[in-house]
């Protein structure tokens, strides 16, 4: 079974006023637009990052296959004109060209007249590198920005990947900064699990983020992205991967075997883990801690859980690098039980010289209030022995401050004497091998056009004056925002030491122009051979291994392009 799509014509995904654009451009004595073309680009990096501007490109197939490449029919028309015949705010019908849409579905089998050129899916670049150009020939030059609005939804995937692309940064550079040791470094992966489904605006903006996440990390709870990945991306091969958790209805499920409820009503929680443990322990599962009381669970009722397998605890509440430090002090008290675990644990000595505990059959994932600088925040919090020190001594002592609240507890109740004393002995801080994080809001929807600054702009125009070509490079260029200052002209990219740099295309040769043709509406086939043909796998290793050579800053307007702005500036 499909699922059942929008009850709209494809000929009304645009924004109203672009209908009346097909009126507005030059006609007549003094020239006739018989080209037009316009690209799009972003014109910052992630949330103004200074030190970092890298941006991973990804989207440009599911726009292309889903909606440009759709045929129009004549119904498709119709309804737009019905529509529009009501639409506008005066007495009139609002304004269109139904003419030139006529046209392409009886000339172009339906197909929308213009030409777009791509960057590969998966290429690291950076603001101002035209990441698409659309380019609209003859009498459909007018309709060149008709799509702009579809096209430009492609800030949302590529700001997706680039944000998980920037956690991913920063969890590698933890793990060097600990020397975790490089036989484990797969796990990398899986340190950023998506959780946004639920917190998505409908399905469909699940799939597309969803997907622009996993171009990074495998680990994800979104099944809408990881299908559509598989199936239609991958050729059927898993890209996306989750285990078996609890979540507080399982939590609060059970009771005591007398079906009474305690007073404090959280030793509860005993059986419900320990049920995980039995039907899933021979594997990995996940137990989130916080129903009632996070500390109790963690130090007094998952020392009693019998297991055979990996358990990863899961904070819910509370300050995020508070909460993972206290899991990891838990884990470290269970495990601290054998008196050699100190001795044959698996010690790294990070670049700094601490020695950092990577645990064997426990694990921390932290799913809440998680962004960027939450991600540096926890994992610098844990790789501080001092904050493990202090740490111990106030569990030790049972009283604390918790999210603004006294918490109370009888001095050793958390951690005995004994133990505290045993655990202080050791100068040791958490390695990030022990850690992951589970994103949701943060990942899939705390984003914006802005965010990155995407926009799509006119920078060429071909006239037909009185029988004369004339080409105009055009730029916008307001003066009360510099940052919107466009690029002028036909554009190319090609790469100059490996960096990819904007030129204009009269000066780069067709070979060296990595941008390709995605979309010809002009032909009875408008996607060309051999493209969208590359496996999701290939697109994730063309990341993996170009975000690591590109330079994290880069100037990429060349010096031509920069003459022509400085040429056609007010």
């Amino acid at each position: 079974m499909v699922l059942k799509g929008l009850p709209i014509p494809i000929s009304v995904l645009t924004d109203s006023y672009k209908n009346s654009h097909g009126f507005q451009y030059p006609s007549g004595d003094d020239g006739t637009v018989t080209e037009m073309v316009a690209y799009g680009e972003f014109r910052g990096s992630f949330n103004k990052d200074e030190k970092d501007q890298r941006i991973v490109f990804y989207g440009i197939r599911y726009a292309i296959e889903n909606f440009v490449s759709v045929q129009w029919t004549m119904e498709d028309v119709e309804n737009m004109a019905n529509f529009l015949s009501t639409h506008n705010a005066g007495n009139t019908p609002y304004p269109f060209p139904k003419h030139l849409f006529e046209k392409f579905v009886k000339e172009n089998n339906g197909y929308f007249p213009v030409i777009i050129e791509s960057l590969p899916e998966g290429s690291v670049i950076y603001p101002h590198i035209p990441i698409y150009q659309i380019s609209a020939l003859g009498e459909y030059a007018p309709l060149v920005t008709f799509l702009e609005t579809i096209m430009t939804q492609i800030w949302y995937p590529c700001t997706v990947a680039t944000l998980s692309r920037k956690s991913k940064q920063i969890i590698v550079d933890k793990f060097d900064d600990a020397n975790v040791p490089q036989n484990v470094r797969w796990i990398e992966e899986y340190k950023l699990h998506d959780f946004g489904f639920r917190g998505c605006t409908c399905v469909e903006q699940s799939v597309i983020g969803g997907i622009a996440h996993l171009l990074n990390f495998k680990g994800t709870d979104t099944e809408s992205a990881a299908y559509y990945a598989q199936y239609h991306l991958n050729g059927g091969k898993p890209v996306g991967e989750s285990i078996p958790a609890t979540e507080h209805s399982v939590m609060l499920s059970f009771e005591k075997k007398d079906g009474i409820l305690p007073n404090k009503g959280h030793y509860n929680e005993k059986d419900a883990i320990q049920n995980m443990a039995d039907k899933f322990g021979n594997g990995l599962f996940a137990c989130v801690m916080d129903t009632f009381d996070f500390h109790n669970t963690i130090f007094k009722l998952v020392p009693l859980i019998k297991k055979n397998g990996p358990m990863v605890l899961r904070p819910d509440s509370g300050t995020p690098k508070e909460v993972v430090l206290d899991a990891m002090i838990a884990i470290e008290v269970i495990l601290s039980q054998d008196d050699k675990f100190h001795q044959d644990a698996s010690h790294c000595v990070g670049k700094n010289g601490t020695k950092y505990l990577m645990f064997d059959g426990f694990s921390v994932i932290q799913g809440d209030g998680v962004d960027l600088k939450a991600i540096e925040e926890v994992l610098s919090h844990i790789m501080n022995p001092e904050n493990r020190k202090k740490r111990i001594e106030t569990l030790y002592k049972g009283k604390f401050y918790f999210e603004g609240q006294r918490v109370k507890y009888h001095k050793g109740f958390l951690i005995d004497k004994k133990t505290k004393t045993a655990l202080l002995c050791h100068d040791v801080a958490y390695s990030p091998f022990n850690c992951t994080f589970g994103m949701g809001g943060g990942l899939l929807q705390k984003v914006n056009r802005d965010t990155m600054r995407f926009a799509t702009k006119l920078n060429c125009v071909e006239l037909d004056v009185k029988g004369e070509k004339v080409v105009r490079n055009v730029m916008k260029d307001p003066k009360t925002d510099p940052g919107k200052r466009s690029l002028p002209g036909k554009l190319a990219v090609k790469l100059v030491n490996g960096v990819p740099t904007v030129f204009p295309k009269s000066e780069v040769q067709s070979g060296e122009n990595i941008m390709e043709v995605v979309y010809n509406g002009y032909i009875g086939q408008p996607i060309p051979d051999g493209v969208f043909t590359e496996s999701f796998d290939t697109i994730r290793q063309r990341i993996e291994t170009t975000w690591k050579s590109m330079p994290p800053l880069h100037d990429a307007v060349s010096d031509e392009i920069k003459q022509l702005q400085k040429k056609l500036s007010v």
